[in-house]
């Protein structure tokens, strides 16, 4: 795996806002993102009623990829080693 400054392990919303507090705070450490989902994060409450709705879901992408973070998706955690800064 390659070596990231940040390393998010989790890939939904709340991931995508981690990226983005991130970003606000360090604009140039590279950040790799882990996920067990097959999709980038999305909005899930507009997914959900836009389903109901029949609205395009075109609008539920978070677009995490555009802070230049890593999205490694179909990927699972098993272990973090926080002395070696592994995972």
């Amino acid at each position: 795996m390659a070596d990231f400054h940040y390393l998010i392990v989790g890939g939904g919303m709340t991931a995508d806002a981690a990226v983005r507090g991130i970003r606000m705070k360090d604009s140039d450490g590279s950040i790799g993102l882990i996920s067990r989902e097959h999709h980038p994060p999305y909005n899930r409450p507009p997914l959900s009623k836009g389903l109901w709705k029949g609205d395009p879901l075109d609008g539920i992408w978070r677009n995490t990829s555009a802070e230049r973070a890593e999205v490694l998706l179909d990927r699972e955690a098993v272990r973090v080693d926080p002395e070696a800064h592994a995972a």
